[in-house]
């Protein structure tokens, strides 16, 4: 028979990660079962090494500027509507800066992937 069991460890993220926890942990449970006949009583149970099962999701924090963020979306869709009926569209000083400002988001949230929780998800700049 084969059972999974789950503990809860709180760190310091600036010290260490989960990955790096889990191999400690394995070292650990390495030097007690070392000890000879420590879990005899227990059917001498073969103990696998540590894996992180389920990681704690990771979630952005972002400060947007509401209306700023409706004028920019609502750019978006007015673009995406003349794109679905082939039409060209001309944009103003406006909606110029209103595009730029969802580029520098978009870049805002690629950037805190990568900083802070190391997903890649920068697209490359075209050639």
């Amino acid at each position: 028979m084969k059972t999974t069991l789950t503990i809860d460890v709180e760190y310091d993220p600036e010290i260490t990660d989960d990955e790096s926890l889990a191999s400690g942990l394995d070292r650990l449970m390495e030097t007690a079962l070392s000890t000879p006949d420590i879990l005899d009583e227990y059917g001498n149970p073969q103990i696998g090494e540590f894996s992180i099962a389920c990681p704690v999701p990771k979630c952005y924090t972002l400060e947007l500027d509401g209306p700023l963020f409706r004028d920019q979306r609502e750019l978006l869709l007015r673009l995406h509507h003349a794109a679905g009926q082939s039409k060209s569209v001309t944009l103003g000083p406006e909606e110029q800066e209103l595009l730029e400002g969802l580029l520098g988001l978009t870049d805002a949230i690629a950037d805190q992937a990568a900083d802070c929780y190391g997903i890649d998800c920068l697209i490359p700049e075209p050639q």
